[in-house]
């Protein structure tokens, strides 16, 4: 998954790959070296942009599982460098079995301000996660499944009840990408057609 700003002035793209044991693509793209040529294709649909589906929807909820944190961080990014009157307000849920399998928590933990920008991370399988200390300006842990209850807690307040002011992302599993969009309609009020799946 591309990491970086789609709109860069760079030609530069850096590439995020998680390697599994017996992946065919991941094995192939880490075994190449500085200089190596690499061929890519994509991007691969449903694309989203950002920069559109926020559109008259200030308040955003980002949703990523697994290797979705890649393009979820990049979504992320550009919505907290707009100013308030695009972007009022920002939820990113970054969702992972364990923290063995987490990646991008140190990107993702530097977008949290508490207040603008609110991350949280979701360890379906880590019941130790949520216990460990942390600072009370450090993003929120959860050690359960990401449901109503979790994105009421975090996001509820945050949503306004006008629902035509919210918009949501989800990238991640397949399971996950089916189920979640109805759990956030009916946690958030947010439309359906403002729920993208990636």
């Amino acid at each position: 998954s591309p990491v970086g700003p789609s709109d860069s002035p760079t030609k530069e793209l850096t590439i995020f790959v998680k390697r599994y044991d017996g992946g065919k693509g991941s094995t192939y793209v880490t075994a190449k070296r500085p200089g190596d040529t690499l061929r890519l294709r994509g991007p691969m649909e449903p694309v989203v942009s950002i920069k559109s589906w926020v559109r008259g929807a200030p308040d955003a909820v980002l949703v990523a599982g697994g290797t979705g944190a890649a393009p979820i961080l990049t979504m992320a990014r550009w919505c907290k460098a707009q100013p308030a009157s695009v972007v009022r307000r920002l939820t990113v849920f970054a969702c992972f079995r364990d923290r063995e399998d987490a990646m991008l928590t140190e990107e993702l933990a530097a977008l949290h301000d508490g207040d603008r920008c609110v991350v949280v991370f979701v360890y379906s399988q880590d019941p130790e996660a949520a216990k460990t200390p942390r600072p009370p300006t450090a993003p929120r842990v959860v050690s359960e499944r990401l449901g109503a209850t979790v994105l009421r807690d975090a996001a509820g307040t945050r949503v306004p009840s006008a629902a035509d002011e919210g918009c949501a992302v989800v990238c991640g599993p397949a399971r996950m990408s089916e189920a979640l969009p109805a759990v956030i309609n009916d946690a958030l009020a947010i439309p359906r057609d403002k729920i993208a799946v990636m």
